[in-house]
């Protein structure tokens, strides 16, 4: 009978050092990584629904680059052809559809990132990068001013909360 409880204690004692190994990849599991930026440079006509210029362009396929092995499960846009064509490259690399989003009024947008658990990443604009960084529960690290492209938040969710970092997306930029 003892030699019953002492191997019973020690396959006890094994379950829980198993467990306790096993607990950081089950963390792991459980965390999601949204991305979002504001579309790349873009032209100055026309004034409503401008394209990319060749610097945005250069842009657009360097965020494809530098996400394409972070497992970007969705991609959110509005309907802008300047943040459509931003998304496109890494939307292409990956084979995944964008998904549209409506500037205005993100929150069907949001609830349905946060409810997917997917790695994603989400196209906007200058007015409104800070507000959806705030609304997913990430912290502001800078101001966007008008001409300001090169920011990339990442924001890393987990069940103990959200952690902000702000990235850049440095290229080299052309004098057209």
């Amino acid at each position: 009978m003892n030699y019953i409880k002492s191997i019973t204690l020690r396959l006890l004692i094994l379950l829980s050092s198993g467990f306790i190994l096993l607990k950081p990849e089950l963390v792991l599991a459980e965390q999601q990584v949204i991305y979002l930026t504001r579309h790349a440079e873009k032209q100055a006509q026309p004034k409503d629904d401008p394209a990319l210029t060749a610097n945005g362009e250069a842009r657009a396929l360097y965020i494809a680059q530098l996400l394409s092995n972070k497992n970007i499960q969705q991609i959110f846009s509005t309907h802008y052809k300047r943040t459509r064509s931003t998304a496109k490259p890494l939307a292409n690399r990956q084979g995944i559809a964008i998904e549209i989003y409506s500037p205005s009024h993100p929150d069907d947008m949001i609830k349905q990132v946060l409810n997917s658990k997917k790695n994603t990443l989400i196209v906007g604009h200058s007015n409104t990068l800070n507000d959806l960084v705030i609304r997913f529960g990430g912290k502001i690290k800078t101001t966007i001013e008008h001409d300001d492209y090169d920011n990339l938040y990442r924001l890393i969710i987990t069940p103990e909360g959200v952690k902000s970092q702000l990235l850049k997306t440095e290229i080299e930029v052309r004098k057209d």
